[in-house]
């Protein structure tokens, strides 16, 4: 036969009193949890947009931007060469395409971060460029054979110059809108930090009330038993 428990009406009734306390203070709990885990994920996600802001993008749109200059200045050298037969000219260029060379690599470590989409721009730069500085070593360095004013070299140059400017120009573009989202995505999070902040205190003060209330309504309970106690 089994054997059955017997119940304490008393001890029950003390019981369901404490039962009530659980889920409130659950509840109570995981507010106050997030309440200090938000702020700190939010945190969180503002300084990886920042870090992404000052130590990718903004870098890169200066160094793109005197890409684009010692490109113009080596056009202008080169077209000058081409034009006087000036040495000094060719000497110039070479100052220019040293720095470029720099450049492009300091871009591409700067870039390494970013989406595919300004990867495969920054990485189209190097041929193209490389096809245009070719041309530029081979006529500075009179391997190429040119007309006696150069006038076709001269024009199929800005052709290409105006090429690369333009490859360079798109990836400055693509720079640009990629700051700006991000600039969005950081006001949105600073814009919802404040009201979730304020939504998690008031569930929190909702359920400490409850938590009290509770408690008057246990304390009358407890009474009661103590005085159905006293009857007996």
């Amino acid at each position: 036969m089994a054997k059955t428990r017997d119940l304490d009406p008393d001890g029950e009734e003390s019981a369901r009193p404490g039962r009530l306390y659980v889920i409130p203070l659950v509840f109570t709990t995981v507010s106050l949890l997030a309440l200090v885990a938000v702020p700190v994920i939010v945190n969180r996600m503002v300084a990886a947009d920042q870090s992404y802001l000052e130590q990718s993008l903004e870098p890169a749109l200066d160094q793109i931007a005197e890409i684009r200059y010692l490109q113009a200045r080596q056009f202008a050298s080169v077209q000058g060469f081409v034009l006087t037969r000036n040495p000094a000219h060719r000497e110039q260029y070479r100052r220019f395409d040293d720095r470029l060379s720099h450049l492009r690599d300091s871009l591409r470590l700067t870039l390494a971060g970013t989406g595919t989409d300004i990867g495969a721009l920054q990485s189209a730069l190097v041929p193209q460029a490389t096809v245009w500085a070719y041309n530029h070593l081979r006529v500075l360095n009179e391997e190429e054979p040119l007309d006696e004013d150069g006038s076709q070299f001269i024009v199929q140059d800005r052709i290409q110059y105006e090429e690369t400017d333009a490859a360079v120009a798109a990836l400055e573009t693509a720079v640009r809108a990629e700051i700006a989202q991000v600039n969005a995505q950081l006001d949105g999070l600073r814009s919802t930090q404040v009201p979730v902040t304020a939504g998690l205190v008031a569930l929190s003060l909702l359920a400490t009330l409850s938590v009290g209330l509770i408690g008057r309504r246990m304390g009358g309970l407890m009474r009661e038993v103590e005085s159905r106690r006293g009857e007996a």
